[in-house]
């Protein structure tokens, strides 16, 4: 029998060396709904709760974030009374954070961070978004590329050899600051195969800090979809542009 488990990972590994970049991107768009269903995908909105943790402090948090092709993106937090608590957005323009009652423009590199968001696959746009894409580490069960985006920023992804999704990505914004998110669970919504769970952890720049204040300032987001809408109708423009502004 081990002999025999033994020639499965040889004959797997064997297999891996032999794919492409390409290869791999293409089975990734294969694994969200293909690319056809990517492409006629104008927007989307997820709906769901998220538990965000930092130190010893714990929330939970109904949240909805809509999406366009075009860039355009609003995301709202609310408390489980649905009341909205914080809000950001970008009208093609601008990029924002605040309430409905008042809101602040994001500005430098907080403001580049925001508006270079992929959409739905950053794959879509590779001369854009995933510039000089390379292989990283690779072995049985995953695969690393390493790739840079329109502001040069380094980014991470870490494909499961047997569906092709993204199980995992790392990058650092321009801030400095250090970010894992780790999806799981993927589920078909309207032909798009998307993860139902996401964890996102913000390790932010922590210069002359010690061990103990660096945990203490970890963010960890743990995002679970309940609902995605796909192609919404009567999507106003209106509604990505900054409250009071």
């Amino acid at each position: 029998m081990r002999t025999l488990t033994f020639f499965i990972f040889l004959s797997t590994g064997l297999a891996i060396q032999a794919q492409s970049v390409d290869q791999l991107i293409n089975k990734n768009l294969e694994a969200m709904g293909g690319l056809p269903r990517l492409m006629y995908t104008d927007n989307i909105t997820f709906i769901g709760s998220v538990t965000i943790r930092q130190g010893n402090n714990s929330r939970e948090f109904i949240f909805s974030q809509v999406m366009t092709k075009e860039g355009k993106m609003l995301f709202q937090l609310m408390n489980k009374l649905g009341s909205v608590v914080n809000m950001q957005g970008f009208d093609g323009v601008n990029a924002w954070v605040g309430t409905k009652a008042q809101s602040v423009l994001m500005k430098g590199d907080a403001r580049l961070d925001f508006i270079h968001n992929a959409f739905l696959t950053r794959f879509i746009e590779r001369d854009k978004y995933a510039q000089g894409v390379k292989f990283g580490s690779r072995n049985e069960l995953e695969t690393e590329l390493i790739m840079t985006d329109l502001l040069d920023r380094k980014t991470t992804l870490t494909l499961d050899n047997s569906t092709g999704q993204i199980i995992k990505e790392t990058y650092r914004d321009l801030q400095g600051n250090f970010h894992v998110i780790r999806n799981s669970d993927f589920k078909s919504f309207d032909g798009l195969i998307l993860p139902k769970r996401t964890r996102a952890s913000q390790l932010p720049r922590c210069e002359g800090c010690s061990d103990e204040e660096k945990k203490s300032k970890i963010v960890n987001m743990s995002y679970v979809v309940d609902n995605v809408i796909v192609n919404a109708s009567g999507i106003d423009p209106k509604m990505f542009e900054r409250p009071g502004g």
